[in-house]
């Protein structure tokens, strides 16, 4: 391991994608738990999908076998937290993080090499989890990728030195989930004191700019568990979850986030696409990683595997599945797709020297609990190396390169375009319920929470507004929302009066150019013979963020009961679908070729072609508005002779580019049509 590791570090120094880095240091680094009541216990098991569609390769699993694969988790989980503790008590279950090791992939292959020897490479990837026993918050998580490395003589490589390759990656990424765990890993409390009780809600001393969030489960000494439904700057407003909540009880929990993590509004990542051959869950957590302090959100990590860890730790320790805690879904979910990744070879004028290049687009939609897309963005990468009489680096490694730097470039975006504002709107009317809305900022099935001002609590500073009565908008009408009847916070229910005051979250303080909803149509339709099949993504993200309309993404609601079943102890709590839409935009792509031009010598060649991109805004069947663009592209030059499929490839990416940013300038003059108007 470690002589593969050195190989790493070598050609990480050249700029490429290599082993992982051990950080030995870290594991003498001061005990992670000395100053937290959070007990760990490692689970003896080693975790995979039930489906894993290919991902992990059938000799992994005989090289490492659950049972022994998980016997040496656990041992190096001891050594690296010899705090670790044997079993789990009854007592301590509300403070015992179950530690677990998740394998998402497992892959090997080949790289010829014109001295007649073959690069083996074998990346296995994972997650470490630090999962709470009673309500399934995950606390901390890190996911990495090993890569083992041989060289042998071609056909030289048998059975049994693949296992042994799989052998040394499977310890080499545990002891660098471990490091990175013992390093990074440093909980802290996080505390607030009941100060009043206002109708069965009670009020505590801080909010989030002391770290309390909405959803937030805290609990006393004595295990009496209040749920926040609100959090304001200086304050925060708990229900009570278990047992009796008294004033002047000191509640807590423990987090791993830092307080300018904590004060964010909070986002739960849901990965819709990837690349062939990367799980699902790693390209979530690479993407989780790159945001990190970039962007204005807080991601609500999710353990998929948690339902199979308590299984196994139930059967090892004196832990039951009796007691389950029911956290609230956040307010926000972002859906990561990458639908382009591909690479590509072209041959140079240079003797013995091609070109291979790889592009990888990511998007990225974050959507409300309406289902509402509220913001909307790309990442992009395009890289290319210098392939030297058949030698460069393996396809697969840059590949997963190509991938994080587009994920890194969607992540910049986002941290630099997303900005939230909060606005303040004030019902006129309880008889029906009313609320001002002179901006045009909401739309049907947007859902709001009504609040009381109570005025002043002492021990917290400035004034105190309580929610009192979670609410949907039923219709909208020209500066005015109705509401419908709601559901009571309290204990016994508050009628609103005029007065009362709703907390509308906006991105970017972009007013809308209408309320009526929209939504996509289907899939985008293609017209003539060339195929763009990722155009259709693309051109519904753009048309999201740049059309100023409530644009809605119902699919979103099935992604979200997928990731968060009822094991998971989360609150099912989301609307079904999304409110029906007034109108449905489809995206229309025609792309006809020209003829290729040549020239030069050595002859050098031109791919040409027009593109035309049309948005029709139907209501039913029938098309009430359409508005195109057209555009003329040339491809990046390439070498006559070079290979039909790199070309195809090379010009295929140039034309989505080119598609994409057609699309995005179109729906951006609609917001100009008059057709939609309340």
């Amino acid at each position: 391991i470690g002589r593969t590791c050195r190989q790493g570090q070598e050609e990480m120094k050249r700029g490429l994608l290599a082993c992982a880095v051990f950080l030995t240091g870290a594991l003498n680094a001061a005990p992670a738990l000395a100053a937290s009541a959070l007990k760990l216990y490692p689970v003896r098991g080693l975790f995979q999908p039930a489906n894993d569609a290919g991902l992990i390769h059938a000799a992994f699993r005989d090289a490492v076998p659950a049972a022994s694969g998980g016997a040496y988790f656990q041992d190096e989980f001891r050594k690296a937290f010899p705090e670790a503790v044997a079993n789990v008590a009854d007592k301590d279950r509300r403070f015992t993080l179950v530690s677990s090791v998740q394998i998402a992939r497992a892959s090997s292959y080949t790289v010829d090499k014109v001295d007649g020897t073959v690069d083996v490479l074998a990346p296995v990837s994972g997650s470490l989890y630090f999962t709470n026993a009673v309500s399934g918050e995950v606390l901390y998580t890190v996911a990495a990728t090993y890569y083992a490395r041989a060289t042998v003589a071609r056909g030289a490589l048998d059975a049994a030195r693949r296992q042994a390759m799989f052998q040394e990656a499977w310890q080499g990424l545990v002891a660098e989930l471990l490091a990175r765990a013992r390093s990074q890993f440093k909980p802290h409390t996080v505390a607030a004191t009941v100060k009043r009780d206002w109708n069965g809600l009670y009020l505590l001393d801080r909010g989030r700019d002391g770290g309390v969030a909405k959803g937030d489960l805290l609990s006393d000494a004595e295990g009496n568990t209040l749920e926040v439904v609100h959090a304001a700057p200086g304050y925060a407003v708990g229900t009570a979850s278990l047992g009796k909540i008294s004033k002047g009880a000191s509640f807590a929990r423990e987090t791993n986030a830092d307080l300018n993590e904590l004060k964010r509004p909070r986002v739960m990542v849901l990965v819709d696409g990837v690349p062939d051959g990367m799980p699902a869950e790693i390209v979530g957590q690479l993407f989780t990683d790159q945001l990190g302090a970039r962007a204005a959100l807080s991601v609500v990590q999710v353990n998929p595997l948690f339902t199979q860890v308590l299984e196994t730790a139930f059967s090892s320790t004196a832990l039951s599945n009796e007691h389950r805690g029911k956290r609230e879904l956040p307010d926000y979910f972002l859906r990561l797709n990458v639908p382009e990744s591909r690479s590509f070879e072209l041959p140079s004028s240079l003797k013995n020297r091609s070109v291979r290049s790889y592009r990888t687009v990511a998007t990225a939609e974050l959507v409300d609990r309406s289902g509402r897309v509220i913001f909307a963005t790309r990442g992009a990468d395009r890289s290319d190396d210098q392939v030297v009489a058949g030698m460069a680096l393996d396809e697969a490694s840059r590949r997963e390169v190509s991938l994080k730097n587009a994920l890194l470039d969607l992540a910049a975006r986002i941290g630099s375009e997303l900005k939230f504002e909060q606005s303040t709107l004030a019902l006129e009317s309880n008889a029906p319920l009313r609320l001002q809305d002179r901006d045009g900022m909401l739309a049907p099935g947007a859902q709001l929470t009504l609040l009381r001002n109570i005025g002043r609590v002492d021990g917290i500073a400035g004034e105190v507004r309580v929610p009192f009565q979670d609410t949907a908008v039923e219709r909208v009408e020209d500066g005015a929302a109705l509401l419908d009847a709601g559901l009571a916070l309290t204990g016994a229910p508050v009628a609103p009066v005029v007065g009362d005051l709703a907390l509308v979250d906006s991105v970017n303080g972009v007013k809308t150019a209408t309320r009526r909803r929209f939504a996509a149509c289907g899939p985008a339709e293609q017209l003539g013979a060339l195929a763009l099949p990722a155009f259709g993504d693309l051109a519904y993200n753009g048309f999201a963020g740049a059309y100023r309309a409530p644009f809605y993404s119902p699919a979103v609601f099935a992604r979200v009961q997928e990731l968060v079943g009822p094991d998971t102890r989360f609150k099912a709590r989301l609307a079904p679908v999304a409110a029906a839409p007034d109108y449905c935009a489809q995206a229309v792509y025609r792309i006809d070729p020209g003829p290729a031009t040549c020239g030069g010598e050595p002859r050098v060649c031109q791919d040409h072609a027009t593109v035309r991109i049309t948005w029709r805004i139907r209501q039913g069947e029938q098309v009430v508005a359409r508005s195109g663009l057209e555009t003329k592209v040339a491809g990046a030059g390439y070498l006559e002779g070079a290979p039909a499929a790199a070309r195809k490839n090379a010009f295929d990416s140039d034309l989505l580019d080119a598609a994409g940013k057609l699309s995005g300038d179109i729906a951006a003059g609609l917001n100009n049509q008059k057709f939609n108007s309340p």
